[in-house]
C-alpha cells in the first residue's frame, strides 16, 4: 500500500499493518484472511474485520479502535440494510 502513496505511519495507526517488537519490517495485519469492510451508517468504510480460513491464530480479528471506529458503536451491515429498506426491499436480502 505504501507503493500506492499511502503513508506507513497512517497504515499502522489504523491497524492495517503491524510492526513487530523485534524490529523486523511491518506486516499486513489481515494477511491470510478473508477481509470484510466495516462501514458506518452512511456506508463509509471505517474499519475491517478478517477471518482466518486455515492455520493458527484467532479466528476473527478487527481493526483497532481509532478516531472513526468504536466497535461497540457500529452495527455491521447497517448501511446496506437501511438502503434495502429504503428501496422497499427486505433488510435480510430476501
Amino acid at each position: 500500500m505504501t507503493g500506492q502513496g499511502h503513508d506507513e505511519a497512517m497504515l499502522e495507526e489504523v491497524g492495517l499493518i503491524r510492526r513487530p517488537d523485534d524490529g523486523r519490517s511491518p506486516y499486513g495485519f489481515f494477511r491470510n484472511r478473508v477481509i470484510f469492510p466495516v462501514a458506518d451508517k452512511r456506508g463509509r468504510v471505517i474499519a475491517f474485520g478478517g477471518r482466518i480460513l486455515e492455520g493458527d491464530g484467532p479466528k476473527y480479528v478487527n481493526s483497532p479502535e481509532h478516531a472513526l471506529f468504536h466497535k461497540g458503536s457500529v452495527l455491521y451491515g447497517l448501511a446496506k440494510a437501511r438502503n434495502a429498506f429504503a428501496k422497499g426491499g427486505a433488510a435480510g436480502g430476501g
